[in-house]
């Protein structure tokens, strides 16, 4: 029996505890970007203790977290207050999703798994609207209590997949397909008898098509979007970060581009 969206998971009476939340890594805090908040509020210094206590006031038995960089300082905080956990860092990038569990309640069974979505540019005959380096940490976890179970079943384990789907609202295709991807990996571990949990930043609204597959495994009309892209030069680099953040397609060009250009 698997908890249907928006149901609790219960294992031996008690509702497991679970929180997702997106750090937003130090390398992509943008003043600019969030003119509203003043300077030093962003920086991981005054960040990192509003981090720590939220984690510390939620208490969660399973905790995923994306856009997680500073791993160091993650890690000695969560295995201080009593967990264990995985991460895995995105490809060239130096954060990651980092999924940690209560060792009281929760064991690994199994080595974590990486899910990495760039293959899905080789499934799509090279398409690089699919190289974005997003990436999905699945584990396997059971109980420490072998008397603890599933309400209304006889598992004893969870699998768990952290993910981060790609930003960009005008490439809805993108994160659908890493959505269809991690589902069909997800197929190949989970039995009839295990839980299956999907937390992540998404970057989708709930009306999505991405929200719609893994709610009900399939959408009715899938959004495709064409592969239009803008390139700035270099002296533009301002505006290519304000296109990105209004959602287009947006890369400064290389010197090669620019020669070949001019």
């Amino acid at each position: 029996m698997q908890p249907q969206p928006g149901e609790a998971l219960v294992v031996s009476g008690t509702v497991l505890r679970v929180a997702s939340l997106n750090c937003l890594a130090s390398d992509y805090v943008n003043c600019s970007q969030y003119h509203w908040v003043l300077r030093e509020y962003l920086s991981w210094e005054h960040r990192r203790k509003s981090l720590f206590d939220a984690v510390a006031t939620m208490d969660p038995m399973l905790l995923c977290l994306q856009e997680c960089d500073h791993v160091n300082e993650w890690r000695a905080v969560l295995e201080g207050a009593g967990y264990d956990i995985a991460i895995a860092l995105r490809p060239s990038r130096t954060e990651g999703c980092l999924t940690a569990w209560k060792k009281s309640a929760l064991i690994p069974v199994a080595a974590p798994i990486v899910c990495s979505f760039n293959d899905l540019v080789a499934a799509h005959h090279g398409d690089p609207r699919y190289h974005r380096d997003n990436i999905a940490l699945i584990c396997h976890l059971c109980p420490t209590s072998p008397q603890r179970h599933y309400e209304g079943a006889s598992s004893r384990r969870i699998v768990v997949a952290n993910t981060h789907l790609y930003w960009n609202p005008l490439k809805p295709e993108v994160k659908l397909a890493q959505a269809v991807m991690l589902v069909r990996k997800l197929e190949e571990i989970v039995t009839h008898d295990t839980a299956c949990l999907i937390l992540g930043d998404l970057n989708s609204l709930p009306n999505s098509d991405v929200v719609q597959f893994f709610e009900r495994g399939s959408v009715t009309a899938p959004v495709l979007s064409g592969s239009s892209r803008f390139l700035c030069d270099t002296s533009l680099n301002r505006l290519c970060r304000w296109l990105r953040v209004l959602g287009f397609d947006t890369a400064l060009e290389s010197p090669e581009e620019q020669l070949r250009r001019t």
